[in-house]
């Protein structure tokens, strides 16, 4: 057993004179400089530069300063652009703020509309006379502000106010103003996005005082037909 072993390891060659031999040798480095070299010979070949000329890459210039000034522009150049941009800026707000008007009054005008269409004679012969074409249920529920008390409802509200991340509550929010014509169909959004039936919004509604206003929140239901035909 020791023969074999002695055997085997006097046919195994010894590296160490190898490592010893390439112990700073660096494969990269020979072929690398040797680019690098010629690129450098090549751009600066030796008595073809002058001290006072431009690099050949543009890295150096003795005429810096004139370049910089042809460049960088001048203070009233700076002033003219800023003065640009907060026009475009101020023209870009008016006419946001004509557009909403815009909106806004067609909005106003859609819904004296219904109310027209939906108010029927006075009963005292003192107050305005509509058509009557359509009943009045039909603007009553139109006009309809949910109150919404649930905990995401808060959340939101409090999350707008604090500028945090918005959430789909917060979205739904921001996007529905209270008292504008729903438009949806056959429902609204509820917590956390989901749709939520005409029976749990009419649980949500404020209870009226009114006779009237109870029997309309007892029937309260959304028609088949969507408002989303108005104007706005």
């Amino acid at each position: 057993m020791s023969m074999l072993a002695s055997t085997s390891r006097a046919r195994v060659p010894s590296l160490a004179p190898v490592l010893r031999r390439n112990a700073g040798f660096n494969a990269h480095s020979t072929p690398t400089e040797g680019k690098m070299e010629v690129i450098r010979a090549s751009l600066y070949p030796k008595g073809g530069v002058a001290p006072t000329s431009a690099s050949p890459i543009g890295a150096r210039h003795t005429d810096y300063e004139r370049r910089i000034r042809a460049a960088a522009p001048s203070a009233e150049a700076h002033e003219t652009i800023e003065r640009a941009w907060n026009l475009y800026r101020r023209d870009a707000r008016s006419a946001r703020a004509a557009a909403i008007n815009a909106k806004y009054d067609a909005m106003y005008a859609a819904c004296a509309e219904l109310d027209a269409l939906t108010r029927g004679p006075a009963e005292d012969g003192l107050g305005e006379v509509g058509e009557g074409v359509l009943p009045r249920a039909v603007y009553d529920r139109a006009m309809v502000r949910v109150a919404h008390a649930n905990a995401a409802y808060a959340a939101a509200k409090q999350g707008i106010a604090q500028g945090k991340k918005k959430t789909t509550e917060s979205r739904w929010l921001e996007s529905r103003p209270e008292g504008i014509v729903p438009r949806g169909r056959g429902g609204t959004m509820g917590g956390r996005g989901r749709l939520t039936s005409d029976r749990t919004l009419a649980t949500r509604l404020a209870i009226p005082d009114t006779p009237y206003d109870q029997a309309q929140f007892r029937m309260h239901r959304y028609p088949s037909y969507s408002y989303s035909t108005s104007p706005y």
